[in-house]
């Protein structure tokens, strides 16, 4: 009986420690950061709104896809916050 309860809460315990913190659809943290890398590129050398715009998106799926520090946290969503993307004309 001892061993019953055991199993039982080592496959509570593993299947709550999956949480997936609402990302599930994200996609690997290679690719996020592959996407930022692509995105900062492009905005750097060409600086018009619909690059600026992919850029922030970048950022944003950091915010949501990776785990990071409220440190971290708090430094990319002022650095989002920042971003004057309508800065360019459409």
């Amino acid at each position: 009986m001892k061993k019953l309860i055991y199993l039982f809460l080592t496959v509570l315990i593993v299947a709550c420690s999956s949480d997936d913190g609402g990302s599930s659809n994200c996609p690997s943290e290679d690719a996020i950061a592959l996407q930022y890398d692509n995105a900062t590129t492009t905005y750097v050398s060409n600086p018009n709104r619909a690059n600026c715009e992919a850029w922030v998106v970048s950022m944003e799926l950091i915010l949501q896809c990776t785990e990071l520090s409220a440190l971290e946290r708090t430094a990319l969503e002022q650095y989002i916050e920042s971003a004057q993307c309508s800065q360019f004309p459409n």
